[in-house]
C-alpha cells in the first residue's frame, strides 16, 4: 500500500497568505486618498461652475426685468437687487446697477448695466494649495432701454 501524501500547510504558505493581505492594505492606503481627492475635487469644481452660471443668469435675469420694465420710476434698485438675491446660492450677492441717460448709440435710449459679484470659498480644502481658495465670482449684463414709440 502506498502512503497518501498530504497537502502542505506549513510556513511559507502563511507567510504567503499574510504578505497579500499586507500588502493590500498598503495599496489602499496609497489608492483611497487620491480616489477621495479626485472626487472631492469633482465635486467642488461643479459647485463652482454652478455658482458662476448662476451668477451669470441672475445678472442677465435682472437686466431683462429692467429693459421690460422701463426706467420710467417702474424699476427701482430694491427690486433689482431682490430678483438677483432669489435666486439659490445669491442671497449674499452684492449688486451694482448702473443707469445711463446718454444716447449709448444712433436710434437712442438708455444704458442699463448691472454687476452681480458673490464671494466664493472652496468647501474642501485642496492639499496642493496653501489656505483656503476663495474667490469673487463677477458678472456684468447691459441692455439698452429704448423708449416708448412715438
Amino acid at each position: 500500500m502506498s502512503k497518501r501524501i498530504k497537502p502542505c500547510r506549513g510556513r511559507a504558505e502563511l507567510a504567503y497568505g499574510q504578505r497579500q493581505a499586507g500588502l493590500t492594505v498598503v495599496e489602499t492606503a496609497l489608492v483611497l486618498p487620491l480616489a477621495f481627492m479626485l472626487i472631492f475635487s469633482v465635486l467642488e469644481y461643479g459647485r463652482l461652475f454652478w455658482l458662476y452660471e448662476s451668477v451669470n443668469y441672475a445678472a442677465n435675469r435682472a437686466a431683462r426685468v429692467a429693459a421690460r420694465k422701463g426706467n420710467g420710476g417702474e424699476v427701482d434698485e430694491a427690486a433689482i437687487t431682490g430678483i438677483v438675491r432669489a435666486f439659490p446660492g445669491l442671497e449674499s450677492a452684492i449688486v451694482n446697477q448702473v443707469w445711463e441717460e446718454e444716447n449709448p448709440n444712433e436710434r437712442g435710449g438708455t444704458m442699463f448695466a448691472v454687476t452681480v459679484s458673490v464671494p466664493y470659498t472652496a468647501i474642501v480644502p485642496h492639499p496642493f494649495v496653501p489656505g483656503n481658495i476663495s474667490r469673487t465670482l463677477t458678472s456684468t449684463s447691459e441692455t439698452v432701454i429704448f423708449g416708448k414709440p412715438p
